[in-house]
Order: C-alpha cells, then sequence, then structure tokens
C-alpha cells in the first residue's frame, strides 16, 4: 500500500480532530502543548504545594477562561500530576450537583467516588493507598507496643509495598479485631474531633475486605440496611432528618481531611461546568462547600473553574465578599493560542495518533500542498484551541476527500455527544454512584420536551418542594385523548428499607388522595431491591402501589447511563462546551427540541418504562423482569464480577459461548447488580486474552478462550 494512502487511512478511521470538547478529564487526552496553560498550571501547582507546607492557611484557587480554552484539559493536567514525587496529592473531580438541599452529601459522596475509584490502569484506588499507609502505620506500632514479633516481621515485609496490606491475612483472626480496637484508641486520642463512626468504617476498610463495598456505602453517606450498620458497628441513619444527614456528611469531610492531614498528602477538589448553578440557592450551596474545604478543612483545597463571561456577569454579583475574596487571592486567566502554539496543537495531535509512522512531514498531511490554506486558516493573533481543532478537522476531511464537509445539523452534534456521553458512563459506571440529582434532571428534561404528537404530555413539571420529602418530581400528565392527571415521581436510590417503604407510601398516598392520579416509582437497579424473603413490607407497599395504578421501575445499567448521559449532555450545553461545526456553542433551546424530536422510548429503551406508564397507566416492570434476591454484599467494582462471572458460565456452557443477551441474563440472576448485553460486550471487549466477541445472524456471541 502507498504510504501516504495508509497515513491518510489512519486519520480517517482516527481522526485527531474528530472531537473538539475535552470530555470526562479524568480519562485518557491528547498530549500538552508547551506554554498553552502553563502559567494557570503553575499557579495551581504551586498553590497546592503551599497548602501542603501550610496546613492552618486558609485559602482557594480559580481558574477562568471562556468555553473552548481549555478549562477541562487543564483539570487533566492537574490530575495527571496528582502522583509526582516531590508534592503528591489526592484529587476529586466533581460534576455540578442538583439538589442545593444535598449539598453536603453531595460533595462527600462525589469525593468518595474519586477516591475509590482506578485510574490510569492502576491497581489501588487513592482510598486503597491511603488506608494502606495508616493500616502499616497501626501494625508497626502495635509490633512495637506489645512486643509482636510475628507483627513486626509482617510489617516488615509490606513496608515494601503497604498496599499489599489489603490483602493480607492476618492471623490468628483475633489479631485484626486487635488492630481496629487498637487504631480506634490511638486516632480518638490524637484526633479527638474525627467521627469514631468514621474512623470504625475506615479501619475496616483496611483490615476487612469484606466489609469493603459496606464501607464504600458508608462513607458515601448513603443509609445503609440495618444489617449494613451491624456489620461495620456504627449508627443507624434511617432515621435522621435531611438536615441532620447534612451535617453528618460536613462531619465525615472533616475527618477525611484528617486522614490527609494525618498522610500530609492533600485533596484538591475541582469544580468544573459551574455555569449550571444558576439559581441563587445553588450559589449559596456551593459558597458553603468552598468553605468548609477552604476554611474549615486544612488538608483540601478547592478548586473552581469557571467560564469567563459567567464569572463577571454571575458569580461576582451572587456569591458573598468572602467567597469572592478567596478566588480573587488565586485568580487565574486562561489565554487562547497564538499561531504557533496552534500550529504545536496540531502537530501534537498528529503525532500521538501516527506515533511511530514515518511521515514526509511533522504536519502531514497538511505540508506543503496545504501549507498556505492552513497559514490562512490561522490568521488571528489568538484563537481558542476548540476552534484550531473546529478548523483543523475541516481541512483534514477536505483532504481526505476532495471538499470540505457539509456542517452537520445541531441535532445530529447532540446525537453523537448524547451517545458518547452514554458509552462513557456505561464504560467508567463505577465513577457515576445512584444520584437521585441526576436522574431527576434527565426525567424533568424529557418530560419537559414531550411534543405535541406524542402519546402524553405533561405539563408543569417542576421539582417538588423539599418538604415534600421521598417525592421528586411533579406534573401534570395527559395520556393522549384522555384527561389530565396530577403526577408524581419517586426517584429512589436509597439502601436502607424504611427509606425505601417511606418513598413508596408517597405514591400509594397520592394515589388514594387523588383518584385516577398518576405515581410512578424509579429505582436505580444497582439499589438493590430485595425480595419478600427480605423486605416483605417493601413488597407489599410495591403491589399495592400498583394495584391503585401506579408504576414501578427498576432501571438496569444501560437505562442509567441514558439517564446520566442525558443530564451530562445538560450540563456541557450550559457550559458551552457542545458546538456546532461553526464553533457556535449550541444552547439549551436547541437542546429541548433535540430531546422532542430524536429522544423517546422506541428510540432508547431507558425511556420506554416511562412511555409505558405515563401513555396508558400501565407499570413499566414486568414480573421476570424484577430484580433477584441479594446472593452476596453490594459490589462496587461492576467489571471485576462481570469478567469473572462470565468466565464461570462459560466454562460450564456447550463450546464455551454463550448469546450475549443470555450470558448479561445470568450474570444478573447470580448478583445483586442488573446487567445488561450491551454492557457485557463492552466489559469483556477489554479482556481479549480471555474472551472472543463475535457477530452471527440472531445476535452477539461471546466465547471463553482456552486457558
Amino acid at each position: 500500500m502507498n504510504a501516504d494512502r495508509k497515513i491518510l487511512e489512519i486519520l480517517e478511521a482516527n481522526s485527531p480532530f474528530s472531537s473538539n470538547a475535552a470530555g470526562d478529564p479524568r480519562e485518557d487526552r491528547y498530549p500538552d502543548v508547551p506554554g498553552l496553560g502553563d502559567e494557570a498550571f503553575s499557579g495551581i501547582r504551586n498553590l497546592i504545594r503551599f497548602k501542603k507546607n501550610e496546613p492552618a492557611k486558609h485559602c482557594a484557587g480559580a481558574v477562568t477562561g471562556e468555553a473552548g480554552v481549555g478549562k477541562t484539559h487543564l483539570i487533566g493536567r492537574l490530575i495527571d500530576d496528582c502522583d509526582n514525587e516531590s508534592n503528591p496529592y489526592c484529587f476529586a473531580y466533581i460534576y455540578p450537583f442538583v439538589d442545593p438541599h444535598q449539598g453536603f452529601r453531595y460533595l462527600l459522596r462525589e469525593i468518595v467516588v474519586n477516591l475509590t475509584s482506578k485510574y490510569k490502569g492502576s491497581k489501588y484506588s487513592q482510598l486503597d493507598l491511603l488506608a494502606a499507609d495508616i493500616g502499616l502505620d497501626l501494625l508497626e506500632r502495635l509490633a512495637t507496643e506489645k512486643s509482636l514479633t510475628a507483627l513486626r516481621k509482617a510489617s516488615g515485609r509490606l513496608r515494601k509495598d503497604p498496599p499489599r496490606i489489603l490483602s493480607a491475612r492476618f492471623s490468628p483472626k483475633h489479631i485484626v479485631t486487635l488492630l481496629i480496637d487498637y487504631g480506634t484508641d490511638c486516632f480518638s486520642a490524637e484526633y479527638p474531633s474525627m467521627d469514631p463512626d468514621f474512623l470504625k468504617v475506615v479501619l475496616r476498610y483496611c483490615f476487612m475486605a469484606e466489609a469493603r463495598p459496606a464501607a464504600i456505602h458508608w462513607l458515601m453517606g448513603r443509609t445503609v440496611d440495618a444489617e449494613y450498620t451491624t456489620w461495620l458497628q456504627v449508627a443507624d441513619r434511617s432515621a435522621k432528618s435531611a438536615e441532620a444527614l447534612e451535617e453528618e456528611a460536613q462531619s465525615i469531610i472533616a475527618s477525611l481531611d484528617m486522614l490527609f492531614l494525618m498522610r500530609k498528602k492533600p485533596m484538591v477538589v475541582f469544580f468544573d461546568q459551574l455555569e449550571n448553578l444558576s439559581a441563587v440557592e445553588q450559589i449559596q450551596t456551593f459558597q458553603k462547600l468552598v468553605f468548609c474545604l477552604g476554611d474549615k478543612c486544612r488538608a483540601m483545597l478547592p478548586v473552581a473553574f469557571f467560564r469567563g463571561q459567567d464569572w463577571q456577569s454571575r458569580f461576582r454579583e451572587k456569591m458573598d465578599d468572602f467567597c469572592m475574596g478567596r478566588f480573587k487571592a488565586n485568580l487565574f486567566d486562561l489565554k487562547g493560542c497564538d499561531k504557533s502554539q496552534a500550529l504545536e496543537l496540531i502537530r501534537s495531535r498528529l503525532g500521538y495518533v501516527l506515533d511511530g509512522i514515518e511521515t514526509p512531514d511533522d504536519l502531514y498531511p497538511f505540508h506543503p500542498e496545504h501549507r498556505q490554506e492552513l497559514a490562512r486558516m490561522l490568521n488571528q493573533e489568538e484563537m481558542h484551541p476548540r476552534i484550531v481543532i473546529n478548523r483543523a478537522n475541516r481541512l483534514l476531511q477536505k483532504i481526505l476527500h476532495g471538499s470540505a464537509p457539509e456542517a452537520r445539523d445541531e441535532d445530529q452534534i447532540l446525537k453523537e455527544a448524547f451517545k458518547t456521553r452514554y458509552q462513557e458512563v456505561l464504560a467508567n459506571i463505577d465513577r457515576y454512584s445512584p444520584d437521585e440529582g441526576r436522574l431527576t434532571l434527565a426525567l424533568n428534561l424529557y418530560l419537559e420536551n414531550r411534543p405535541e404528537t406524542f402519546a402524553f404530555q405533561a405539563f408543569g413539571v417542576e421539582r417538588s418542594d423539599r418538604r415534600q420529602k421521598y417525592i421528586d418530581l411533579r406534573a401534570t400528565v395527559s395520556p393522549k385523548g384522555e384527561k389530565c392527571r396530577p403526577a408524581v415521581f419517586m426517584i429512589d436510590v436509597e439502601l436502607h428499607h424504611l427509606s425505601v417503604a417511606a418513598s413508596l407510601k408517597r405514591g400509594i398516598a397520592h394515589l388514594q388522595e387523588n383518584p385516577g392520579a398518576m405515581a410512578l416509582y424509579v429505582r436505580d437497579g444497582r439499589s438493590t431491591f430485595h425480595g419478600p424473603e427480605k423486605w416483605k413490607q417493601n413488597n407489599a407497599l410495591r403491589e399495592e402501589l400498583i394495584s391503585l395504578g401506579g408504576g414501578f421501575v427498576i432501571l438496569t445499567l444501560e437505562q442509567v447511563a441514558r439517564l446520566y448521559a442525558l443530564a451530562l449532555l445538560k450540563f456541557e450545553i450550559e457550559a458551552g462546551d457542545i458546538t456546532s461545526d461553526t464553533g457556535a456553542p449550541i444552547d439549551a433551546e436547541r437542546l429541548g427540541r433535540f430531546i422532542a424530536g430524536r429522544i423517546d422510548g422506541q428510540a432508547y429503551d431507558a425511556f420506554a418504562p416511562f412511555d409505558e406508564y405515563l401513555s396508558n397507566g400501565k407499570s413499566g416492570i414486568k414480573k421476570e423482569e424484577e430484580q433477584p434476591e441479594e446472593a452476596e454484599p453490594a459490589v462496587k467494582d461492576v467489571s471485576d464480577v462481570v469478567v469473572c462471572r462470565s468466565a464461570l458460565i462459560l466454562r460450564d456452557s456447550p463450546a464455551r459461548m454463550m448469546k450475549a443477551d443470555l450470558l448479561a441474563q445470568k450474570i444478573t440472576e447470580m448478583v445483586n447488580v442488573q446487567v445488561g448485553a450491551d454492557r457485557t460486550v463492552l466489559i469483556l471487549g477489554e479482556h481479549k486474552d480471555r474472551f472472543r466477541i463475535f457477530r452471527a445472524k440472531d445476535g452477539v456471541i461471546v466465547s471463553l478462550k482456552e486457558g
């Protein structure tokens, strides 16, 4: 094959300019361009070093810049830098919250999600490494104080690789209890303000592998069921008010702060896409979060990223002087790129895709015959990187196809963006913990944008008054050809049986008080709805809800990913991160028309349960779709479970192969997480050494390789 043709085919199959939005900064990204964003990067990096050396000094950081200038890319650079030898730090990347009344619970959960996720192929999470350091410290102290030779030898071996303590087996078994009790006494004396339940849970996370899934749920602030509280030996949260849960979340954040302080490893909390905080209540809650992290904590550093125009027109007016002062003291402005940096941006992306392939020129295929056109394309003094990428893509397409492509319509751009977000969420589902706020936002968007010709209409959709606990949305629904009916929606991610019962009772009460009304209970399938052996009352309440005309839906992983993708798409639209082919940001009104015309239960099955119930009053779950009784404690790492269970199932199947949908069904029957065929194929496709995936006439087949 002609060498030039081979290069062009590679670029056509994997264009380095096809996407101009940064996406999740925790993912791999294109190389950095020298000089681009360096001032802000160095400024934040120095601020982190200052915070590490001077934890008593209160501070916060802020970065401003217009859409497309590289704010998310900068966050990615800082995340990559977190394990540098001279100044290591932990990090958390925070999407915007939806409900201002759950700000601290949301912040806590997202911090823990970041701490417990594994990045860049690492074997261990940030929390694993912190827990291992603390565990080894305790092991050495106990060995010395009690003169325990076996423990001294064990600590010596583990010192070479501290994370191994997480899988170490201590014998006899009472040693683990001794370590936990000793650690509780030590740290309680050294840090008397540390939340005692937090301390118990962190020590169990370190020394009891079987307790880790439950420990993670508790650390996230979730109201876990009685068996978990007994196992962890912590207080039951089920009777606490919303205000008390917010206070407890603050207490756990403060305790985490002591953990970072203890290990001399600060945590940087990155707040992105803040344009989504438009209501006064949301901005007030954001200020409280910043104050908690920057002033009440000693080892945490909040860094906020604002679009320039919103910083000037919205946040400066609505934030108080104290918060503004914190940000202004360490405020960095991201600039665009000049012509030389623009060329380097193009050069680096081409080099990334064509790595190892010899080319006539480092700007090939833009050089030499297209050099003049490239120069005209980059004739501005300063350009945002997104504009450069957009223009480079149009020129590349012209080279590949003989003419510049016709501009895509905005619906097509949104459809591609929605698909991309869905795939990202599905591939990293553990980073997107069950979130009532995001599910509510997605359902709100869906209901508000039903076209007149649709099977039902929803009017006056609004978030419920917080005093109406457990009801998330209210609306007036008009099934086609029928009269309007008042409807309530309960979005549930809770684990405690009493919280679930309360949610179901709200729907039942609404139906009893409003004959002919509608009430739809929607549950993230990762939060198990147990069978009648364990949840007898809740199963009876479910049947009562359905008998009164209510709906009951348990969402699969694929359905959850679609709904989360819609919420994330809304975040990006508000942040100006989705643009047309001309580089103009696509606005929220256009998103509404896209949802009305392109998103429904026929196009995406995530929305089918809502259509089914709201158009004809039928419940969105059939008996055979019900989630099975939990077989084991809740699993955090879905990917590991799918790989492990698939190997077991296929090993015992004829010819060691099976259709993907049947395999996914069998996995769901074995564990407490609903796993669909798409998700199963996606996960197993990353393990080509163990599984083979191919298409047959009647669907996708998965086979287990020999060995």
